[in-house]
């Protein structure tokens, strides 16, 4: 019995001992106990990864070097979540789907910029203006492709710039395939702020945008984010339908106007669909979440 309890004893110091951090000074800090629950998930999850067909809780913990009682906590938390999942009939664990979407949503963006790229520079040959594409990430839209066009205005943007949702074009289509609760979460996260007086800051109004925006299939930034610039976005879809990225034509209000926008947006389009047809989507009916 008194063995049994060093044993526990022993190997929770190690534990412990193992959830330290070097600090720049070269001296280790103790980590928080969430801040270790979160390393230990990313042990447990790093040790499934080399066991394609499942692993028992014992091989586990021996693998990683954590308790059986702490891997039983772990897993009860991951499955739940369905990182991790049960091979059935068995008693062995694996990862789960949730662990396949998010890679799947690190390929994406990883083939979008990729499979994008020859199209884009069609745009871009064809308008002379600027093009961007962009996704969708923790509530703001990111430049990760920006192609200059000969003739274009010279433009402040850069790969791996943040702009707002409500009020960019490339933002406003992104938006506009979210689920309500998630568009509401977004706005509360990062507000409706005034870029310039044509901006939405209404969010009833903004719903009712984006509604259209859906209907559409294109957006279009009337001055709303830059003075002097107006932008027309494009959605891009992946395999199961959803907006995984958008891209955008950008220019002077004194190119891209009104008469100039009814000629690019049926080419946009087109050139959307193609885009989203080398990521593996294939059209249906019915398009945009917001309501």
């Amino acid at each position: 019995m008194d063995s049994t309890i060093g044993s526990i004893r022993g190997r929770k110091s190690r534990e412990i001992a193992t959830t330290e951090v070097v600090g720049l000074s070269g001296s280790s800090t103790p980590l928080a106990p969430s801040v270790r629950a979160v390393e230990r998930a990313m042990e447990i999850l790093m040790g499934l990864s080399k066991h394609p067909q499942g692993v028992g809780v014992t091989g586990l913990a021996r693998e990683v070097g954590l308790s059986k009682a702490t891997i039983y906590r772990l897993l009860n938390t991951l499955v739940t979540r369905g990182f991790v999942e049960r091979v059935p009939g068995t008693e062995f664990y694996r990862l789960g789907l949730t662990m396949f979407d998010l890679g799947m949503a690190v390929r994406n963006r990883m083939d979008l910029v990729r499979e994008a790229g020859p199209i884009l520079k069609e745009v871009v040959e064809r308008t002379r203006e600027t093009v961007h594409l962009g996704i969708l990430d923790n509530g703001e839209v990111v430049y990760v492709d920006k192609l200059e066009g000969p003739g274009a205005i010279q433009m402040l943007s850069r790969i791996g710039r943040r702009v707002p949702v409500h009020c960019t074009a490339m933002g406003k289509v992104l938006a506009a395939d979210l689920p309500a609760v998630e568009l509401e979460r977004v706005i509360s996260l990062r507000g409706l702020k005034a870029c310039t007086e044509n901006t939405i800051t209404d969010l009833e109004l903004l719903k009712a945008h984006l509604r259209e925006v859906a209907r559409q299939g294109f957006a279009v930034d009337r001055v709303e984010h830059e003075y002097g610039v107006q932008c027309v976005a494009a959605p891009i879809r992946d395999f199961t339908g959803r907006v995984i990225g958008a891209f955008s034509i950008s220019g002077s209000i004194l190119t891209i106007t009104e008469e100039r926008l009814v000629e690019i947006i049926p080419f946009l389009k087109e050139a959307g669909a193609k885009i989203s047809r080398r990521m593996g989507y294939r059209e249906r009916s019915g398009a945009g979440r917001v309501g």
